[in-house]
């Protein structure tokens, strides 16, 4: 269940509980007891709704900072016709561009979003 879904039925749970008394006053009562609200009941309600927001809003930074961090998708043209032309001029860039001793290069991709690089 979404976040917002979820902030949205406890706080109408709460809002029910506080405005039932004026309900039955105003309209034909439901059968059983009217729905009353505690100051516990309160407290944990705020409490609960506090919770699911600040979760809602440390997943979106999450995110951000990882759109932040993931570099661009890159794509290298090689000049030259033909595969082995161009497999060779790209090895002869990677050499150029690429230090050897700093290790190999991953990319991971999930479909057109780079996941890892």
């Amino acid at each position: 269940m979404s976040h917002q879904r979820q902030f949205n039925r406890r706080l109408d749970r709460l809002y029910e509980k506080r405005t039932g008394w004026l309900r039955t006053v105003l309209t034909k009562s439901n059968p059983g007891p009217v729905p009353k609200l505690t100051k516990k009941q309160r407290e944990r309600g705020i409490e609960r709704l506090q919770e699911i927001a600040s979760n809602a809003l440390a997943r979106k930074m999450a995110r951000k900072e990882f759109q932040r961090s993931v570099e661009k998708r890159k794509s290298w043209k090689t000049k030259g016709w033909g595969t082995d032309k161009k497999r060779a001029e790209f090895r002869a860039w990677a050499r150029r561009k690429i230090d050897r001793d700093s290790g190999k290069v991953y990319v991971f991709w999930n479909a057109k979003k780079c996941c890892y690089a």
